[in-house]
């Protein structure tokens, strides 16, 4: 189970607690949260790819 599945099953900020639906992809089935707008190649990148959040200074 990857790390994104896994904060979805626990119920983490990541998932708001609520239920998941299964999204497919080249790569095969992955879970993603049933409140977003976003599909399997967005949550592998999220699980793949550590997001801060912090914000780059603009001029």
């Amino acid at each position: 189970m990857s790390d994104f599945e896994a904060a979805c099953d626990a119920g983490s900020p990541a998932s708001h607690g609520s239920p998941t639906r299964v999204e497919s992809d080249a790569l095969g089935d992955v879970r993603v949260p049933a409140h977003v707008h976003r599909g399997a190649h967005t949550a592998r990148a999220l699980d793949d790819f550590r997001v801060s959040g912090a914000r780059c200074r603009t001029r």
